[in-house]
């Protein structure tokens, strides 16, 4: 389960791509401060890295790595891990927000095979290798630096 937590919180945190989808009929969307009008016909762009990172959607944590993100506790009080779309589970807001190779109809038909194949790999360089820092020491995470859409200030860091 940590292989599988860490995949997906990995994805989270570093992932950034864009979905393109065309609009079928005229849509209104609102956030806090305005309505936009989605016309039909057009095109619109949606970037994962917004979600992804959401302070609404996943809280004052968003910009760090929580192992425990998504297990929650079933009504028998068991931790399961969210299984995005489940029918057994209700999506919650954070789970619409995750939205990695896509999503619905246009969802990658080759992310299982990329999610596999990334954790044998992983499993296995953690299982056969003593990896360490340059010191002997802990490997420090780098700094990554993530852009928003919209962001005037070129972007932001991200530990």
């Amino acid at each position: 389960p940590a292989a599988c937590l860490s995949y997906r919180e990995t994805q989270r945190f570093v992932f950034s791509q864009v979905s393109t989808r065309s609009v079928m009929q005229d849509t209104v969307v609102s956030d806090s401060i305005c309505d936009y009008l989605l016309k039909a016909g057009a095109d619109f762009q949606i970037p994962t890295g917004v979600t992804h990172l959401s302070k609404v959607l996943w809280g004052r944590t968003a910009f760090e790595f929580n192992l425990t993100r998504f297990i929650v506790p079933n009504p028998n009080g068991v931790m399961n891990l969210i299984i995005r779309g489940a029918a057994i589970m209700p999506m919650t807001d954070q789970e619409q927000g995750y939205f990695l190779f896509g999503g619905g109809k246009h969802s990658c038909p080759g992310r299982s095979s990329a999610f596999v194949q990334t954790l044998a790999i992983g499993v296995a360089l953690v299982g056969r290798f003593d990896i360490r820092g340059e010191d002997g020491g802990l490997i420090k995470v780098p700094c990554m630096f993530r852009s928003r859409l919209g962001d005037r200030r070129g972007g932001r860091q991200i530990h």
